[in-house]
């Protein structure tokens, strides 16, 4: 299903659905300023893709993690927000790492001062995609925790280099940056770095 903006009145025929894709903000058309209530009863549900409108950063209810086989998750922003006061910030669930079966994290065109810490807990991830936004920090350390990553995707966001420690995430595939960036040659040993999308 994609952008219901009144869906709890029909969560009750919703029960097998496993994709939802759902937009939220305060703007003229948005029904839900925050992810509804009831969500958390599509116990089915695996793919969320959330379409928030840049007037909310705090999006996520205590809902948000009633919903245990969600395994693929998308946060995507408008590329142009008007008035472009609007906020790019989102605000991730300080026990996100409760949906152990969450294994892929999509964040598009957001402002991120800092990496929520709460990633590197998430222990079932396999996939981190930072594609198109504003990084205000280096890759920490931290990210080690994640043992099952396979891919990394920070192509168009602001970060200039990768660091070496990447090499020792043993499950870690494939890294996907921009031409330009810094990719010490010990890391392209050991993995495949896609550069593509080039400014």
């Amino acid at each position: 299903l994609e952008s219901y903006y009144f869906i709890e009145p029909f969560i009750q025929y919703l029960q097998d659905v496993e994709y939802l894709g759902l937009e939220v903000g305060h703007s003229g058309r948005m029904e839900y300023s925050e992810i509804p209530e009831k969500l958390c009863d599509l116990k089915n549900l695996k793919s969320l893709v959330l379409y928030p409108d840049g007037t909310a950063s705090d999006i996520f209810s205590d809902s948000f993690l009633g919903l245990n086989k969600l395994e693929y998750l998308e946060i995507n922003l408008p590329y142009i927000f008007e008035p472009d006061t609007y906020s790019r910030t989102i605000k991730f669930p300080s026990d996100l790492n409760k949906l152990s079966n969450l294994k892929s994290i999509v964040i598009s065109r957001a402002t991120i001062g800092l990496f929520p810490k709460i990633f590197w807990e998430c222990n079932s991830l396999e996939s981190l995609n930072f594609s198109d936004c504003k990084i205000g920090e280096e890759i920490p350390e931290e990210i080690l925790r994640l043992k099952k990553l396979r891919t990394l995707d920070f192509s168009g966001s602001s970060i200039t280099e990768l660091p070496i420690f990447l090499k020792d995430l043993e499950s870690l595939e494939t890294i996907k940056v921009d031409k330009g960036v810094s990719v010490p040659y010990e890391l392209k040993l050991y993995m495949r770095v896609n550069e593509a999308h080039g400014h």
